[in-house]
């Protein structure tokens, strides 16, 4: 516990750490661009240095005080919409990724990616946003009621 306050408050070690966990998770030590066929040891070290990105960079916003450059980035409106919202956008994006796949073919290369990481951005972020709004909000409110009326 002490060890992650002490990680978390070090925001460029964060970002550092982040940084070379994204670059080896997407590097061809985590297999190929695209759709290929990886090694069961690519798909591994992709695994573990994406979970790795993922702990950092929950860490450093988790641990960061008040009032830091980081806690007022990540408390930006945006950003916890999307926040509030990732459940649906997790739902969604791998039904919205195969959908894509019969329309478009996924350009072979940096931009081509980001390009098709936007377009599944810019589909599934509405679709979350209104399972949030339709779905989850609602189930959560009724669960409310039933509880207090127990």
């Amino acid at each position: 516990h002490g060890a992650v306050l002490r990680f978390a408050q070090r925001p460029r070690l964060v970002l550092a750490i982040a940084l070379l966990a994204g670059g080896i998770a997407n590097s061809p030590w985590g297999g190929g661009w695209g759709w290929s066929l990886d090694s069961n040891t690519q798909r591994t070290v992709r695994f573990l240095f994406t979970v790795a990105l993922a702990l950092a960079l929950l860490a450093g916003i988790g641990g960061a005080q008040p009032g830091t450059a980081l806690s007022r980035a990540f408390s930006a409106p945006w950003l916890v919409a999307i926040g509030r919202w990732s459940y649906g956008i997790y739902l969604w994006h791998l039904p919205v990724r195969e959908i894509l796949l019969d329309q478009m073919t996924p350009p072979p290369s940096v931009i081509g990616v980001v390009v098709w990481l936007a377009v599944q951005f810019a589909v599934s972020v509405p679709l979350g946003a209104a399972t949030y709004a339709f779905v989850e909000k609602p189930t959560i409110a009724f669960a409310r009621r039933v509880r207090r009326g127990r």
